[in-house]
């Protein structure tokens, strides 16, 4: 049988799944979460303890993906060090930047290098995040 994902509401680890008589001869699934109590039912009932079980983790472990709301991203709470490291370098350089993107940067006052390099940081962050996808 598939193993149990962490609990969908916090994360929990700490699972039992068991199978229930319904009545003499059909069973229901149901998985506990000792950590946070949530409780999921199979939503029909099954002619063996078997099938009870395929069923409910099937439903437990199916999750709807992910997905930030326009105009934000789901990035780890702290940096990775490919995040870091790309940051860092997205900077401007005299000797690495392009001599246009450096001049125009040579002409900005200190807070607007200063606010400059904070985006160049930021977006350089943001592609360097870890994503499913990657």
């Amino acid at each position: 049988m598939s193993e149990l994902l962490p609990c969908p509401f916090c994360g929990g680890t700490d699972l039992d799944w068991t199978a229930e008589a319904a009545d003499a001869v059909t069973f229901y699934g149901q998985i506990e979460c000792h950590t946070c109590e949530a409780i999921m039912h199979s939503e029909e009932c099954w002619g063996s303890e078997e099938d009870a079980e395929i069923d409910v983790k099937d439903k437990w472990n199916r999750r709807a993906p992910v997905s930030a709301p326009d105009g934000l991203a789901l990035v780890p709470i702290e940096p990775t060090e490919d995040m870091v490291v790309n940051g860092f370098e997205s900077w401007p350089d005299e000797y690495f930047s392009k001599p246009e993107d450096w001049l125009a940067f040579e002409a900005m006052s200190g807070c607007q290098q200063a606010a400059h390099k904070a985006r160049l940081c930021w977006a350089a962050m943001l592609e360097a995040a870890p994503t499913e996808s990657k």
